[in-house]
């Protein structure tokens, strides 16, 4: 569809004309020649009012005059496009996880406001327009969304498409209250995992030991446990999407210690295998020698490698026929921590056994550390009661 016919107005470089309903109309048409001696015509249509074509137009040049190209040229940028903008510049260095979340959000958001130009967003437009919308979710989804767009926003910043996240102001209050599994609950698990999936037992104890995440736990191979010094090296992670990959963070690499226990249980399993491969006609050299370490170390009743959606299926099932509101893989994680804090582990010690940052486990775990800190604050007391 080409320009309407234009003609000159009071205003320089501003013109009015008639719609097709014979409604009058303003647009601006401005040739900028930029510092590099190149030249750009900027027009934008559409204005009820000369006042706004005339203000709009002084706006630009402002922009201009500063050399913010950048946010210049992008100035029509939709959030919408900036979502995809950012997916593209960032899928190679970030985490699958993070970008299926990042395409995820993107197709919740982009209905409501994804034609919405960024630098137009502002905090109200953004509250009436998708916070409002979102309905029943609860405030912590929503500030995982909120989260995301930020990133995004602030990507959009930094590139100089946009002057600044007029969003950043926006913030939840929420309690995250973390499940913890009780000594009861835990008899109940491990009798239920012993007797219906039994080739489930050691993963389920390696995570309540060991308090790793579960793609951490999928991904440990026979070579990664050290049995001399009773460690285990958590160097990769599996998802069932994308395979083998990297961990969550650079804290995330870690040594484990294993207490004896569980080192004896994962020996009786390490032979357990190797005699079933013998057993299956799989040479002894194969068994005896470096592809066996390289095997992963939790396998299904069918000798395969243990799958995510698997042990989500196995957790979800469990969780219906014990009716322990909450079960999943993760509490584990939840526990091993609370358990170490209220046993007056100090946080960075946490931090580095969970492979998180003190920061995150001091937000996540604020329960449990103002617990023992009440402890504290009662044996001060006991102390110099007497004093």
């Amino acid at each position: 569809m080409g320009r309407p016919k234009l003609a000159a107005t009071k205003e320089a470089h501003v013109f009015s004309y008639k719609t097709k309903s014979n409604q009058k109309r303003y647009a601006y048409r401005y040739r900028h020649t930029r510092v590099d001696n190149t030249r750009k015509e900027f027009y934008k249509q559409g204005f009820i009012a000369l006042k706004d074509a005339t203000l709009a137009l002084t706006e630009l040049k402002a922009e201009l005059l500063k050399g913010n190209y950048g946010q210049v040229d992008h100035r029509q940028l939709t959030l919408a496009q900036a979502f995809e903008m950012f997916i593209e510049y960032r899928k190679n260095d970030i985490k699958p996880n993070t970008l299926h979340a990042t395409q995820s959000i993107s197709k919740r958001m982009n209905p409501l406001i994804g034609n919405v130009p960024i630098n137009k967003l502002t905090p109200y437009l953004y509250k009436k327009s998708f916070l409002n919308k979102l309905g029943n979710v609860k405030t912590s989804t929503l500030a995982k969304y909120h989260s995301r767009i930020c990133t995004v926003l602030n990507f959009a910043v930094q590139n100089d498409f946009l002057d600044k996240n007029r969003l950043l102001s926006i913030t939840f209050d929420y309690d995250v209250e973390h499940k913890v599994i009780e000594v009861e609950e835990m008899t109940q698990i491990i009798a239920y995992t012993r007797k219906n999936k039994p080739y489930m037992l050691h993963f389920l104890l390696f995570l309540i030991n060991t308090g790793v995440r579960v793609g951490e736990a999928l991904g440990v191979k026979w070579r990664d446990i050290d049995f001399v010094e009773g460690t285990v090296d958590i160097n990769c992670t599996m998802t069932t999407d994308y395979g083998e990959g990297t961990p969550k963070t650079k804290n995330s690499y870690r040594l484990i210690p294993l207490p004896s226990k569980i080192l004896t249980q994962l020996k009786k399993y390490k032979l357990q295998q190797k005699e079933g491969l013998l057993q299956g006609g799989l040479a002894a050299e194969f068994i005896s020698g470096k592809q066996f370490e390289l095997r992963y170390v939790f396998r299904n009743s069918r000798g395969m490698p243990l799958r995510y959606s698997a042990v989500k299926f196995f957790f979800r099932t469990m969780r219906k026929k014990l009716e322990i509101e909450k079960l999943s893989p993760h509490v584990f994680r939840h526990t091993y921590a609370s358990v170490l804090i209220s046993e007056g582990v100090d946080i960075a010690t946490v931090a580095s056994l969970m492979g998180d940052s003190v920061g995150t486990i001091q937000t996540t775990y604020i329960h449990a550390i103002n617990d023992k800190r009440e402890e504290a604050i009662q044996r001060i007391g006991k102390i110099f009661e007497k004093y």
